[in-house]
Formats: structure tokens, sequence, C-alpha cells
């Protein structure tokens, strides 16, 4: 009996927990000022550890209707038995994507590369958790992902696009940090280089994106869309001028069409819900009707949706970084995004749009455990 009543207890403060991320997840989905998000989180925050003791002292004192602390501890099983059901459910029967065909994968030591920690002199909360034990900041995993899209002309077979996103230029990792990631990118040798959003958090970094960025090689172009980290920015258009001097070109709101290996392409952006409009395709149904691969570029996976209803073949987001903080057994738990942890990282088949989500490379709070950075190249094969 003893037992079964400390099993609800956990249970209920399991789904108490989950109840708030929850909302903390669909809070940083949104276009809020910044300011307000902080504010928010704070409170959500604070709420987590206060609620629990207060519910006790409600009840030991009967300071409250007893149907209050008694609804909300129902609401808490009610959410802890949704979170068991989704867990056994992504765990034991989501199969991954039949078009991801194979994933081969190396590891690359940054601190090694380097012969040091290329981290800020500066004693700031970035610097310090660089040195939280196990933290895998500096442990870049180098995919190569080969995914097949049904409709992709036989002559882009083996067409390869490298996947960058969520850089966030903070000054806590030093300009070193992505010079190496650069090089590493160059040596995937792609077609194609994305980056799909929240590149720069601080306006002291802005001209790292000339030094580091303006380097990135590819034989059909660089491009990239932004995301709610980037619009901390007051400099917009100077972000942009940046990025456009450096060699990227910018997707954000529109679509653009390119003639690689004789076939055309579309490639578009979507930075929904931050920057808007997303990108009106009516216009040109024509075009996009004799294209041979439709690829968008969002930070957000949220649009998924979007781009199915716009018949993409191809969607690259980066924003949730994968969980960043990957609990064993449990895995991801915390990600901003209205679905929670459903599009956390990897190859999701949502036809006729193949999504990939990139873990990204760093993070506001440079710390990431069972949750490498990420760097991708992604080859396409044709269903020939």
């Amino acid at each position: 009996m003893q037992f079964s009543y400390y099993l609800l207890i956990m249970a209920g403060l399991a789904g108490h927990l989950a109840f708030w991320i929850d909302i903390n997840n669909r809070l940083h989905a949104n276009a809020l000022p910044c300011l307000v998000i902080r504010v928010l989180s704070k409170l959500i925050y604070i709420t987590v550890l206060v609620i629990p003791p207060g519910l006790f002292w409600a009840v030991q004192t009967a300071a409250l209707p007893a149907w209050i602390p008694a609804g909300y501890i129902g609401l808490c099983w009610l959410m802890f038995a949704m979170i068991a059901a989704r867990w056994v459910q992504r765990r034991w029967f989501t199969r991954p994507s039949p078009h991801l065909i194979s994933n081969h994968t190396k590891q690359v030591n940054v601190v090694q590369r380097l012969g040091r920690r290329p981290v800020s002199p500066r004693w700031t909360r970035g610097t310090i958790l660089t040195r939280v034990p196990r933290n895998e900041i500096f442990d870049l995993s180098v995919h190569e992902k080969r995914i097949r899209l049904p409709r992709l002309a036989a002559a882009l077979d083996g067409l390869s696009i490298v996947h960058l996103s969520d850089l966030h230029f903070t000054g806590d990792l030093q300009i070193d940090f992505f010079h190496e990631l650069v090089d590493q990118a160059n040596l995937l040798n792609g077609d194609l280089v994305c980056i799909t959003g929240d590149i720069i958090d601080h306006p002291r970094c802005l001209p790292w994106i000339g030094e580091t960025l303006s380097r990135l090689q590819s034989r059909e172009g660089c491009f990239c869309v932004l995301g709610n980290h980037d619009k901390r920015l007051r400099d917009q258009r100077g972000l942009r001028d940046a990025l456009d001097a450096a060699g990227l070109e910018s997707l954000g709101g529109h679509s653009i069409f390119r003639t690689v290996r004789g076939h055309k392409i579309m490639l578009a952006g979507n930075e929904l819900p931050w920057y808007g409009p997303a990108p009106e395709l009516t216009a040109n149904t024509g075009e996009q009707e004799n294209c041979s691969l439709r690829l968008l570029l969002a930070h957000s996976p949220d649009q998924v949706f979007w781009a199915r209803r716009n018949r993409f073949d191809l969607m690259l987001a980066g924003h949730t970084h994968g969980g960043q903080l990957c609990l064993p057994l449990i895995g991801p738990w915390i990600c901003p995004s209205r679905y929670g942890v459903r599009f956390a990282a990897g190859v999701y088949d949502l036809p006729p749009t193949l999504m990939h989500v990139s873990r990204g490379i760093s993070a506001l709070r440079p710390l990431r455990w069972n949750c490498p950075p990420e760097l991708t190249r992604l080859v396409l094969k044709s269903a020939d």
C-alpha cells in the first residue's frame, strides 16, 4: 500500500513537471517579444518549484477547497499517462523513415583539433557551462545521410546539401570554434550549403559572419534563413547585409529558381513565426510544376505542415537543438515546439514532404548532454 502511495506521488510530480515543460515548449515556439518570453519562462520555473509544496500545505491546512488540489493532482496524473504513452510509442513503435537509406557518422573533437579550448577568457555563465562534466559542446558529430526523394529526377541523383543550423554567435565560444566548423563543412564538398537560422545572438559578433561564413564553399550556392535569436539584433538590415556580403543568399519570405544539372529546382525560405510573411507561391505555380526538386528552409520544424500543403519535397529545419539535454532512457524532454519532442531531431516522413531537423551547432547556453552538435551532409537519391 505504501509503495502504491509513493508511486502515485512520483507519477503526479512527473505529470506536474511535464505539464509546465509543455507550456514552456509552446511558449518558445511563438513570436512573443524576447523580454516577455524571459519573464514568462522565469515565472514557469518558479511555478514548477512552488506548486508541489503549496499543494501539500493546502491539503494539510485545508486552506483551499478540496476540489482544487484534487483537480490539479488529477490533471497531473492524466498528463503523466499521456507522456508515458507518447514515450512508449516513440521508443517502441516509431520506426526510422524508410526514406533514410543510411547514416554514416564520425566524431570530431574540436578541442583536440585546435589544441586548446576555444572559449572566451571572460568568466560568463556560458563559459562556465562549457566546463560542466560530460558537456558535449566540443564533440561535433559529422553525419552523411543518404535520403530517397520519390520525385527527384534521376539526373539529380547524388546531389548533396550541407546542412548547418543554430550556430549562435554569442562570444562564449571563440571564433576559432566556428573556423573549424567551416573547415569541416568544406570537407563535405556539398553542392548546396543551407543554414537554417539562429546564426547570431550578440551584435559584437556581427563581424564573425564575414570572417567565418564567407569561407563556406559550394558548387551551387549558399543559402540561409533567420531564426528567433537573430531577431535579438536591433540592426536587422546590417545583419542581412553581412550575410549577403558573406555570399549567403537569404531566402526568408520568398522563393527562387535555379538550374542544376540541367533541371530546375525551387528553393524557398519560411521564417515564421518570427519573420513574415511566408513565401507567396501561388504566383509561380507553373514554374513549380516544372521543378525536379522543391526545397524549403525553415528555422522551426513546426512549419512542416505548411511545407506539406505546398508540396515541398524536402524541408530543412533546426531550432529544437535535438532537446540539448537528453536523459538516459527518457531522451529529449525540452524542445521549443508546439509539438513537444515529436520533431526533436532527425529525418521525418510526412508525405509529400521529407523533413530533416538538425540538432544544431551551439546554443545560447553552450551545454549539451547526450546530444552532440551536428553538421550534416544530405545526399539525395532518386527513386529509380
